[in-house]
């Protein structure tokens, strides 16, 4: 219960700031981890946004929404999640600024230079939060443990669970 408040509270907040920003959460908001976000109004699919989003340093998953148009390896929404990023110790002020990093690197998509400001800035807040157990040496997927550290994650499970090459692992993927 301790952890799951902070959770459920960041939740909240990205959703209120991503729509502050111009996005739509489907459902109007969260009351859980994860929501939804039609990013079809920001003028992206949600497999172009999972691929921008990725580019500078932020992890989520493409996903159709309800009666979305899209077939669902295009997908109209993005979806996101708070487990991971409270775990790093994430607070309110961080979500806020994820939110916009969100919609600031939709927006800008065709601009090199904002996308290098956002990459750097998304980089910097993820570097101020370790990952739980992963020193610097260490390796998730054939990476080292600092770059990837300097990744956030807002995918479905949120970087928690990644698995070794048999599908076995602890949180890190090391067997």
């Amino acid at each position: 219960q301790t952890c799951a408040l902070p959770i459920l509270e960041h939740a909240a907040i990205l959703a209120e700031t991503v729509v502050a920003e111009g996005a739509k959460v489907v459902s109007g908001g969260t009351d859980n981890h994860l929501m939804l976000i039609d990013v079809t109004p920001l003028g992206v699919t949600g497999k172009e946004a999972e691929a921008l989003l990725d580019e500078i340093g932020i992890t989520v998953n493409k996903n159709a929404i309800p009666f979305d148009p899209l077939p669902p390896n295009t997908a109209s929404g993005i979806r996101l999640g708070t487990p991971a990023t409270t775990t790093r110790g994430f607070g309110p002020d961080e979500m806020r600024t994820i939110a916009r990093l969100i919609t600031e690197a939709i927006g800008r998509r065709d601009e090199p230079a904002a996308l290098d400001r956002l990459r750097a800035e998304a980089a910097e807040i993820a570097g101020r939060f370790p990952v739980p157990g992963l020193f610097a040496d260490e390796t998730i997927d054939g990476a080292l443990g600092t770059p990837e550290a300097s990744v956030i994650w807002l995918d479905a499970f949120d970087g928690v669970g990644l698995a070794d090459d048999d599908g076995v692992g602890d949180v890190l993927g090391r067997a």
